[in-house]
């Protein structure tokens, strides 16, 4: 079989997967184009869609007359197709369970502080003792606690507890600071695409946590923040 064969049986496998994926009946009219794993890289898609028509249709361009594929870009369209039919798994990229820094209410302020300032941390999810997320703390939790509790002085923090920050590090209501949960068979696109929409809205988008269905009463698989997405996936 030659690259150019190699190609087309390709190509047509990227087809008729997302013709599947996309519930898309053999008869009816498909652009993989308007797939969105396709529309994350449109441009040269466009160019591998042009190139099979003219492979497929024009003999002269299908015998090396006008085109040469080379084994570069028949390397290059490969990634691409296993990148559409084979998504990476975000959970694959993520911070996991063993590795998440996990706290509970009854911890020290100060102390919990300090491991986070060690490690680099910038946040750390509170769990009760079934291992289910109840709330998070980061600095700007103990920010809006000040700003709520102790309008005047920040006072001495070393007897304060978790616990005490109580709304603070509430998953859902914190005016600045988003949390969302997804599943595990989400993708690296689709995570990557939550915090480019996020980017303009009015509450940041601060954690994605990743749970066997998305659901927050279920435990913890893996996290992954703005900055640990873009380390891993650059």
């Amino acid at each position: 079989m030659s690259i150019i064969d190699d190609f087309l049986s390709k190509y047509t496998e990227v087809e008729s997967f997302l013709r599947s994926r996309n519930q898309t009946d053999n008869n009816a009219k498909f652009d993989i184009l308007d797939d969105k794993a396709i529309k994350k890289n449109a441009e040269i898609w466009k160019f591998y869609k042009s190139l099979r028509n003219l492979l497929t249709h024009q003999n002269d361009a299908r015998n090396g007359k006008f085109i040469v594929l080379t084994d570069e870009l028949y390397h290059a369209f490969d990634v691409e197709a296993k990148r559409v039919m084979r998504p990476q798994k975000a959970i694959d990229i993520a911070v996991p369970s063993n590795k998440i820094y996990k706290i509970t209410k009854n911890e020290n302020v100060n102390t919990v502080i300090q491991t986070m300032l060690d490690e680099n941390y910038t946040c750390a999810p509170i769990v009760n003792g079934k291992g289910i997320i109840e709330g998070v703390f980061s600095a700007h939790s103990l920010m809006l606690y000040f700003n709520e509790e102790r309008p005047d002085v920040a006072d001495d923090t070393k007897n304060l507890k978790i616990s005490d920050l109580g709304e603070f590090c509430d998953l859902y209501n914190d005016p600045d600071i988003e949390y969302r949960f997804v599943p595990k068979n989400i993708t690296v696109d689709e995570v990557r695409e939550m915090f480019k929409e996020n980017f303009d809205n009015e509450r940041r988008l601060e954690v994605v946590f990743i749970t066997e269905n998305g659901k927050p009463t279920e435990k913890i698989l893996a996290l992954l923040t703005h900055w640990d997405f873009n380390k891993r996936t650059d």
